[in-house]
């Protein structure tokens, strides 16, 4: 195998592991099969036509060709831009990873198909720098900026050992021009030591960057901010509510029997037109979440859903991980769960799945003294619209005046919502439009349990207290060991942002004025006469909190990314120092008597050159009488004692001894140090780089 033949393989390896890391964009590696097939064509008209003595740049010219084989493995590629388009429109509404798209697949294997050509064409400046690097980490570098969390140290490893692959094999062809009886000891020197130096370099920035880069987006969506919209739920809250038969909507068994609120979405957005949902991004499973503070009940639910579509998972209320089939990911900043692609839109129909998380518990004693909190969403649930009504704004005041913590403000905010100043009604008008609330707060005060929690939440943001509406169904009916939720078992609720508790659940509807919903009190009197049904007794969703699950409220955490970015860039650009390090060890090796002779004369070659002063061809002591011309005295003859010493080594039966090399390579070295050095060199050694750059 000729050496242009081991670099076109060499450059085929690191093209195809430079698209690795874009599985963690795509369920899909079709992409990878087309890549191979694509490359191997291109790779073997290469070497078939350089070894029928072919110039090297037509061999070159002629691998294109094998661009002419797309359109009869994928049809659809006959059409170019209707192809690039479609593949651009799915990619803006779809989330990472995403499922198989032809397009998405066409392309990516002809990118890396064309990064094999620019590799083998662009010749030994790519192959033998940080360039090189630089051509084959894109893909990592996408991935870990669009998916973060599904980005593991594996992607940057496989592209990095593709990069080894080409500077091994750059090190491996020029050991053997440079001295064609010592090609095997070339061998032995030099690519073992970059192969391992490289490899253990990556791991290392690997490793680095397990502490996660900022997270862009980690969805493509074509929404505000880059977020997907999604259904919001509140919807068909109403609806459900006043449906004229409560159909079962869903079953659950839970591993204590007791019976738990399911959570659905949070509604973060407030305007003119109501709480709504906000574009979000939407992550894969591991959850992130963990336990919140204080005494918590954790809960697991096996759940069966019948004839009920929506796009949200019901979870506990603070969810810590699920099991669902179908295409799930979850809303850090809020914890709910959403299909994702074809069924996004009745994604819950049918379905078996199951989720665990912690359950509401009573905790006003700990939430009096809260002081409100930064949720790290810039703002975004402190937000009101210009129209809430004056009176509004008197009535808040009244009701939190001589009040001393944030956490008592909305605990007296709740309680004036359930008192008997409001009557509980499905009747009302629904939605929380501002109109809507104005009425429900100052004049009618009259509504139903999106209402309660509209009101609580506006008023919770007026008292400076960051809030949000959440929709999900109330526990259900035990019957058995199993609980059954009906249609009129949707509701709302409230949940509030305090320093040191997280996010916690209030719920101001009037206790009793629903089935399965909060307990008479004395601080509470329904207006209304609870129904007939039977009610549950189950944990009430009060004043609970649940865990930050924004990275934006650890002060800390945003220098970890800058950090292992400086790590990785300081990485990859003291690669070829580190390497040129290794060599210089692996060479100098000392035996039982000192350095081997033709270790000894590489590393004299590799400190000339780095010094600016390349070897001529020939025979060593040829090489070292030419550069004699240009060193002193001593050091031209330390150099020729070394190229004596090579030549006796390689063809006398009497070598010299191994411990005399030692004295005129100190020497040379000595000589030659801070001899033509700039910063360039010193990062990138001249011996590392193709001849023809060496004395630039």
């Amino acid at each position: 195998m000729t050496p242009a033949d081991r670099t076109t393989l060499a450059c085929a390896v690191a093209a195809l592991t430079a698209g690795f890391p874009l599985t963690a964009l795509t369920t899909d590696r079709s992409y990878l099969v087309l890549a191979v097939l694509l490359v191997a064509i291109s790779a073997g008209i290469g070497i078939g036509l350089r070894h029928l003595g072919l110039p090297g740049w037509m061999a070159r010219l002629l691998q294109v060709v094998a661009v002419v084989a797309v359109p009869f493995v994928v049809p659809a590629a006959r059409s170019p831009f209707r192809l690039v388009t479609k593949t651009v429109e799915f990619i803006q509404v779809s989330t990472a990873p995403m499922p198989y798209e032809l397009g998405f697949a066409t392309l990516s294997a002809i990118l890396l198909w064309a990064l094999f050509l620019i590799l083998d064409a662009l010749g030994e400046v790519l192959r033998t720098s940080v360039l090189g690097l630089a051509l084959v980490l894109p893909g990592f570098i996408a991935a870990v900026l669009i998916t973060p969390d599904l980005t593991t140290f594996w992607h940057f490893l496989v592209p990095a050992c593709g990069y080894a692959a080409l500077l091994t094999t750059s090190t491996r062809n020029r050991a053997g021009q440079a001295s064609p009886g010592a090609s095997v000891i070339g061998l032995r020197r030099g690519i073992l030591s970059i192969a391992v130096l490289t490899i253990g370099l990556s791991l290392v920035a690997a490793a680095g960057l397990s502490t996660r880069l900022p997270a862009g987006n980690q969805n493509w969506g074509a929404g505000v901010g880059g977020g997907v919209q999604l259904v919001d739920p509140s919807l068909d809250l109403i609806r459900n509510i006043n449906a004229t038969a409560d159909r079962p909507v869903l079953s659950y068994r839970s591993d204590d029997g007791k019976g738990t609120y399911l959570r659905l979405a949070a509604l973060s957005g407030f305007t003119d037109s109501g709480f709504s949902l906000v574009p979000t991004e939407l992550f894969a499973a591991p959850m992130i979440s963990g336990k919140p503070r204080g005494e918590q009940r954790w809960v697991k639910v096996s759940v069966d859903v019948g004839d009920f579509t929506s796009q949200w998972l019901p979870v506990p209320w603070v969810p810590t991980s699920y099991s669902a089939p179908g295409d799930w990911r979850y809303d850090r900043n809020t914890l709910a769960v959403a299909a994702v692609g074809d069924t996004q839109t009745n994604g819950t129909r049918k379905l078996h799945y199951t989720a665990t998380g912690w359950a509401p518990l009573d905790l006003d004693e700990e939430l009096a003294g809260a002081t409100a909190g930064n949720p790290g969403d810039r703002g975004l649930t402190l937000e009101l619209p210009a129209n809430i009504s004056p009176l509004v704004t008197d009535l808040v005041n009244d009701l939190t005046s001589g009040l001393g913590s944030a956490g008592a403000k909305a605990l007296a905010l709740r309680d004036y919502l359930r008192s008997g100043e409001f009557t509980y009604s499905t009747q009302a008008v629904p939605g929380t439009t501002i109109g809507t609330l104005n009425d429900f707060l100052i004049g009618s005060r009259t509504g139903y349990c999106e209402q309660f929690a509209g009101g609580l939440a506006a008023m919770a943001r007026m008292a400076g207290i960051p809030s949000r509406v959440v929709v999900g169904f109330l526990p259900g009916r035990k019957s058995g060991d199993v609980w059954q939720v009906g249609v009129r078992n949707m509701h709302a609720w409230t949940e509030l942002y305090f320093s040191d508790l997280g996010w916690v659940a209030l719920d101001a509807t009037p206790p009793g004025a629903v089935e399965g919903g909060p307990s008479p009190s004395s601080s509470a009197e329904p207006t209304i006469k609870p129904s007939a049904a039977p009610r549950t007794e189950v944990p009430v969703p009060r004043a609970s909190q649940a865990p930050r699950p924004t990275p934006a409220d650890a002060p800390t955490q945003p220098i970890w990314p800058i950090i292992g970015w400086m790590a990785v860039a300081g990485l990859v650009l003291a690669l070829p120092r580190l390497s040129r390090w290794g060599m210089r060890r692996w060479r100098l090796r000392h035996r039982a008597d000192g350095p081997a002779a033709e270790g000894a004369w590489r590393e004299a070659c590799a400190r000339l050159a780095d010094a600016g002063i390349p070897l001529s061809s020939g025979s060593p002591r040829r090489q070292a009488a030419r550069a004699a011309e240009q060193l002193d005295g001593d050091l031209g003859a330390a150099l020729s004692q070394l190229a004596v010493a090579v030549e006796r080594a390689r063809y006398d039966r009497q070598p010299m001894p191994a411990r005399e090399l030692e004295a005129p390579l100190a020497a040379l070295t000595a000589g030659l140090a801070g001899r033509r050095r700039t910063l360039l060199s010193a990062w990138w050694p001249r011996s590392l780089r193709p001849r023809r750059f060496r004395s630039r």
